[in-house]
């Protein structure tokens, strides 16, 4: 099976098996580690299954990352408690070890996070272009590389590709940094241009031409060379809640396609008359990829476990609305417009 990621995978079985699991988790990376860990501590054998690398974008740059706290590399070695195999699953089959499995689960997780994907600008498909996780994984060096994004993963990457030795400009469309709270905490280690409220005009003889919006009559056009532009722009990834036929929403604030989900990650059913409910046996967790902090990831993952416990009998419904009032108030706190957004996916508006 060739999957170095979810966006370039081509699954292969030379035969076809059936496989049950109580907890099929999707996802190798610190969500999908974090929140089987959790459900084992509960007595469940959760079985976890990845494309690309454990412990997936987080384990990738040597950029300090705001949660000093959580340590990605704890959560992998724990993983060799757990059932954790490479495959890929559609939705219907898991494909892993060439075998396609037909897969019966009492609850599924889905811990896909998100994916980086490239740009699109006039010229765009004759242009030098890789993604952050693929250049991140064997950085190059003495490279003159535009960066494209101001989240806290494109100012990592953008830092990881200067500590060796290139030089790097970070671009936006952003008309402000998009992750002010790391930008301070990394200034000092900043020595590039970043650039914001850009446009792309095209790339031509080895040269993004810019536009950049300054709200005078007549916008700046510069001219960056460039021998690699490295996309750090991470988008959920929807493929299974569609497949599974549930609902998913654009949210402008992620510009990306998200499922309907409960605060708890239960994903949500909608009824006859439009509403959602909840009642499914599928959740999401660690999905909104370089929007939340390691933290949040591992705290969703905790209450996630919680809930699925309690729906089981195995933990107190009250214990799991402690978890929920503490989680929330954390956002509320640390990443307010994302409580917001958590509140109208499970309200539906």
């Amino acid at each position: 099976m060739n999957c170095p990621s979810v966006l370039y995978c081509e699954p292969e079985a030379t035969r076809e098996e059936e496989l049950s699991t109580d907890i099929l988790v999707v996802g190798g990376g610190l969500g999908g580690l974090a929140v089987a860990l959790e459900l084992k501590k509960y007595g469940y054998e959760p079985r976890v299954v990845y494309v690309g690398r454990l412990g997936g974008h987080h384990i990738l740059g040597d950029a300090p990352r705001f949660s000093d706290d959580v340590d990605v590399e704890t959560f992998i070695n724990k993983a060799g408690s757990l059932d954790v195999s490479q495959g890929f699953f559609d939705g219907m089959y898991l494909y892993s070890g060439g075998v396609r499995y037909r897969i019966r689960y009492r609850h599924l997780v889905l811990a896909t996070g998100g994916v980086d994907v490239p740009i699109t600008f006039p010229g765009g498909h004759k242009a030098p272009q890789k993604t952050a996780e693929e250049v991140l994984a064997e950085p190059p060096t003495g490279r003159r590389i535009v960066v494209w994004g101001t989240t806290e993963w494109g100012l990592r990457t953008a830092l990881t590709l200067r500590s060796r030795g290139n030089d790097v400009v970070v671009l936006d469309n952003s008309a402000t940094l998009r992750d002010t709270k790391y930008f301070e905490k990394v200034r000092g280690k900043i020595d590039f241009p970043i650039i914001t409220a850009v446009r792309v005009r095209e790339f031509q003889k080895g040269a993004l031409v810019l536009e950049v919006v300054t709200g005078k009559r007549e916008n700046e056009v510069r001219r960056i060379d460039a021998d690699l532009i490295v996309s750090a722009v991470r988008l959920v990834n929807p493929y299974v809640p569609v497949k599974l036929g549930f609902k998913v929403y654009y949210s402008f604030e992620l510009s990306s396609l998200v499922p309907r989900r409960s605060n708890y990650g239960e994903l949500l059913i909608v009824d006859d008359r439009g509403k959602a409910v909840g009642g499914s046996n599928v959740y999401a967790t660690g999905h909104l990829y370089g929007a939340v902090r390691e933290r949040h990831i591992v705290e969703h993952a905790k209450l996630l476990a919680k809930y699925i416990a309690a729906k089981d009998g195995v933990e107190s419904l009250d214990n799991v609305k402690d978890a929920l009032d503490k989680f929330l108030v954390m956002l509320t706190v640390e990443a307010n417009w994302l409580y917001n957004l958590s509140n109208r996916l499970e309200r539906g508006t």
